[in-house]
């Protein structure tokens, strides 16, 4: 994989995020983060959503339709 886009750094941001994808395509999205001003702020979103979410669950995973409704929500952006 050489550079990515936009389109594909959203499809892969949860696997990013997560630290699902290998190290090659983890470096590559990261630096698409550092420099995009579209994508580096969705993922800042994400992560703070994240970070709220498990705040308030407590340490309890996010019920699934929750995460489902966050997904499409995030999709739509």
């Amino acid at each position: 994989m050489s550079a990515v886009h936009c389109e594909e750094v959203v499809r892969l941001l949860w696997q990013y995020m997560d630290r699902e994808l290998d190290p090659e395509t983890s470096r590559l999205i990261q630096e698409h983060l550092r420099l995009c001003r579209d994508c580096g702020p969705r993922h800042e979103f994400e992560l703070r959503l994240r970070e709220i979410i498990r705040q308030r669950c407590a340490g309890q995973p996010a019920p699934e339709a929750l995460r489902r409704r966050l997904r499409a929500m995030l999709q739509a952006l």
